[in-house]
């Protein structure tokens, strides 16, 4: 899996650079960001930190305060690309200030008696891990001072890397897992020639093995109704820059608020909690029916 040593690559120069102290890791949910990232940090004897990217802006403040000169992994990001504080204390924190000696001094502005120090110099480096970029002028500013890569995987690509993931022996079955494989690498192969956004990966994978195994004469089916496919055809052809527009077209959709999650979840990799969050903000929610919700929980 050539992406995956790419991964390491720039964790690699990330460690080196006197310039850049910051990598931003974008690309589609599934596909190991998170796993590959810390067994590397942890393969090279780097100390490192993670931090859950729905954190406080003051939460965020102290953990860089408190382990200054460590890596610090925030995973699943995007979130973060909305919270203007957040972005302003991470933009301190990797980017040299001209009127501070070149030094990455980071500072709380407001009042707070939960702030362990009021500034303190960060030394060290912070890698961000995002399913979602949005085109937002605030998050465009703050990507750009960053090392970027960003996993683009063409439908054979999918494919292959899904057939090698069968054959890894990390299944069971063989057998089983290389014809769940191939039947997801040709359903990637259709969302490409359609246009649409390919929703399958490496977790789709486990999920289909455990599918075949557990229903080996229907697996196909089930497996086919269980991976999303309303909202790429729906999204086809729209400017979506942020996850505002992504909820703003599926309330429009006439999906049920439990397919909506799914399709947003697919697309932006954010949460149950900032999906309620968000649909609130626009207006989007409504008395809650057993029906529409199909049990599906803000709770986290």
């Amino acid at each position: 899996m050539d992406y995956l040593n790419d991964i390491k690559k720039f964790i690699e120069i990330l460690i080196l650079s006197e310039k850049f102290h910051l990598l931003c890791i974008s690309g589609a949910p599934g596909w190991a960001k998170t796993h590959t990232t810390r067994q590397f940090l942890s393969d090279l004897g780097t100390n490192y930190r993670m931090l859950g990217a729905y954190s406080t802006p003051l939460a965020l403040y102290n953990h860089l305060s408190n382990f200054p000169s460590d890596i610090c992994v925030i995973d699943d990001t995007a979130g973060l690309f909305y919270n203007a504080q957040a972005l302003s204390i991470l933009n301190a924190a990797t980017w040299p200030g001209v009127t501070k000696g070149g030094k990455r001094v980071v500072t709380w502005t407001s009042t707070s008696e939960k702030v362990a120090v009021p500034s303190f110099e960060f030394h060290g480096k912070v890698i961000v891990l995002t399913n979602f970029l949005p085109d937002t002028p605030q998050a465009k500013a703050f990507i750009n001072r960053s090392l970027q890569y960003n996993i683009r995987l063409s439908a054979d690509q999918v494919a292959d890397l899904l057939l090698s993931a069968a054959k890894s022996g990390h299944f069971a079955s063989t057998y089983c897992a290389v014809q769940v494989a191939k039947f997801l690498g040709a359903k990637a192969r259709e969302y490409a020639q359609s246009g649409a956004r390919c929703p399958i990966s490496l977790r789709t994978l486990e999920m289909g093995v455990e599918i075949a195994e557990n229903e080996p004469e229907s697996w196909q089916e089930l497996l086919e109704s269980a991976i999303p496919g309303v909202a790429p055809a729906l999204l086809k052809g729209v400017a979506v820059k942020s996850s505002v527009d992504v909820l703003k077209i599926l309330g429009q959709s006439g999906m049920k608020v439990s397919q909506q999650f799914t399709e947003f979840h697919q697309v932006t990799g954010m949460s149950r909690r900032s999906f309620f969050y968000q649909r609130k903000k626009l207006g989007l929610s409504h008395k809650r029916q057993e029906s529409d919700y199909d049990g599906l929980s803000a709770e986290q």
